[in-house]
């Protein structure tokens, strides 16, 4: 599992990135799980299990395209922020 400050790390990153995204598709956020990977060394599921949490509150669900795309952005970096 992954330590708690690795854990910030994600959030805060996909936080940024995400508010950068113009044009929400599944090319952008794949985007940021490349740059994720680059930056921070996350990968599989140390990187999509939190994120789900965070978002739906479930470690196992869709991809991450289609909960943010569900969500919306605005509502995705709230719960991100939130958590």
């Amino acid at each position: 599992m992954l330590a708690e400050f690795k854990c910030k790390d994600l959030f805060k990153l996909w936080y940024n990135e995400l508010s950068k995204i113009n044009e929400l598709n599944s090319n952008s956020i794949k985007n940021i799980v490349n740059i994720t990977n680059t930056k921070i060394g996350i990968t599989g599921k140390s990187l999509f299990f939190p994120l789900r949490i965070a978002l739906i509150g479930q470690t196992h669900g869709p991809d991450l395209y289609t909960i943010i795309n569900i969500l919306g952005k605005k509502e995705s970096l709230k719960r991100i922020a939130n958590v």
